[in-house]
């Protein structure tokens, strides 16, 4: 069945999602169609449909339109089957116009939540809290829950943060460390907690949603959702939790300092110094630069072989657009003015309780 997806892009900061593009997925057949002066967009729009983790383009398509701002499904007034091969072109002069009238109609005749509406295309008329993605502080804390609780029972697996799609994701990856090496070879399971979409499991070129996050706020108790995505992901659950490692620590207090704040005035957030998108490559996320310890030790940081490093051994814990502290994946804790500090000592010393570990280090913002 043919489907015809809508490309649509900011074009400067602060402006709505505009189409760009028009997609005409065939089985799997891709044929794009962008006017000269949105050419710029091609290739954006090629990695994001050709680089899909899903074999099918069409369920790829169905489901970049159910989860990111910047495609959508077309939907022809008259069916396809009556009005023969779909004209990408056709279509994208169709919509670009309906854009644009929209885009000259007064302020006044937005839609009550704030968007503008063409044809079934919600366009955003506000970029969301900048650095987040748009996710939502409930989805940040508890993907970071879910993450450090499964390296808490599994301590092979890490947490990588990417946004891949060409940086239309916002990514917490768990697996193990061989999974973020460039070794194409090896094929294992990924928990891929997108915290702009769904919960998923990838593995090679198969995909799985696991849960919405509606479903996980929604729920009597949140460690069936860990164990369902143990079983998913082959790792089974352990007959009794391994003793915190000094990697896991780090993560489980990132996840109790979001629980603690997530209601705060100021938005809280973890975010990795290591910038990963598949479509603008690698690059240092600047969260860390005030903290002199960190980059006197950045020479010295172990490596695993994974991508991005040593930055993405590195964790900024941010309040608002201020990093209030950063955690090595080794587990050493960094504030500015404060010997770096190993976690483990602190975990110890609160007597293996992470709420009061937490409040002991966190004590100036709570």
């Amino acid at each position: 069945m043919t489907a015809i997806a809508i490309h649509s892009v900011r074009t400067g900061k602060g402006m709505p999602f505009e189409p760009v593009g028009v997609w005409v997925i065939d089985g799997e057949q891709a044929a794009p169609f962008y006017p000269h002066q949105h050419e710029q967009y091609r290739d954006r729009g090629w990695k994001a449909i050709v680089e899909r983790p899903m074999e099918s383009a069409e369920h790829w398509i169905g489901y970049k339109a159910s989860t990111s701002p910047s495609w959508q499904l077309y939907e022809p007034k008259t069916p396809l089957f009556d009005i023969g091969e779909p004209d990408a072109e056709s279509v994208y002069e169709e919509v670009r116009g309906q854009f644009e009238a929209q885009m000259a109609r007064p302020a006044s005749v937005a839609s009550p939540d704030g968007t503008l509406r063409v044809t079934g295309l919600a366009i955003e008329s506000a970029d969301p809290a900048p650095g987040n993605w748009g996710s939502s502080r409930f989805a940040i804390a508890q993907s970071w829950w879910i993450a450090s609780e499964l390296v808490r029972r599994h301590p092979e697996l890490m947490v990588y943060e990417m946004h891949p799609g060409g940086g239309q994701y916002d990514v917490l990856c768990v697996a193990t460390p061989d999974q973020f090496t460039p070794d194409p070879r090896i094929v294992a399971p990924r928990v891929m907690l997108n915290r702009a979409g769904t919960i998923q499991i990838h593995r090679g070129g198969q995909s799985e949603i696991v849960a919405s996050w509606i479903s996980v706020l929604e729920a009597a108790g949140p460690h069936e959702l860990v164990k369902d995505i143990e079983a998913r992901a082959g790792w089974g659950s352990p007959s009794s939790s391994p003793s915190t490692t000094e990697r896991a620590i780090g993560y489980r207090f990132f996840a109790a300092a979001l629980a603690m704040l997530v209601n705060d005035r100021r938005p809280w957030d973890v975010r990795s110094e290591s910038l990963d998108s598949s479509e603008w490559g690698l690059s240092r996320a600047g969260l860390i630069g005030e903290f002199a310890d960190v980059d006197s030790e950045l020479a010295g940081t172990p490596r695993l072989g994974i991508h991005g490093e040593p930055y993405s051994h590195y964790w900024a814990l941010r309040r608002g657009a201020e990093t209030v502290a950063v955690v090595s994946m080794e587990g050493y804790l960094y504030r500015p003015g404060v010997e770096p500090r190993a976690l483990m000592d602190a975990y110890l010393k609160s007597d293996k309780r992470l709420l009061a570990m937490t409040t002991d280090l966190l004590r100036k913002w709570l």
